[in-house]
């Protein structure tokens, strides 16, 4: 099953740990919102420098404004009924200069071939 509307994937930032997570979706027209999650023993400061080494990578060396970033903690109750502890940081850029569209016509996004938005 392949991504649907979407451009190919993305590398993953220089120096970002294996257990930091992305979305990636795009915000009509020229905006992306960013989630950087992982499990809860990775750093408020871990997950936001993470997150701003993404919005690096999606704007592509093209000059954007942040909004405030915002952190949760989430524990949930997963599989044999052991406890998932996670974070997310979330926030989204808006491109100040003009966005290219790929090829075929679409505006380039990262996005899991399940349609999640995370997967933690």
């Amino acid at each position: 099953m392949g991504a649907i509307g979407c451009a190919a994937f993305k590398p993953r930032p220089e120096g970002v740990s294996w257990q930091v997570n992305y979305s990636v979706q795009p915000i009509y027209p020229k905006s992306f919102e960013i989630v950087a999650g992982g499990p809860l023993s990775l750093t408020k400061e871990e997950l936001t420098d993470a997150w701003k080494k993404k919005a690096a990578l999606v704007a592509n060396g093209r000059r954007f404004k942040a909004t405030p970033l915002v952190v949760h903690n989430t524990l949930s109750m997963q599989g044999m009924g052991y406890p998932l502890q996670t974070r997310t940081v979330t926030g989204t850029i808006t491109l100040t200069e003009k966005i290219d569209r790929t090829e075929d016509g679409n505006l380039p996004c990262e996005q899991a071939s399940t349609g999640s938005r995370i997967d933690l």
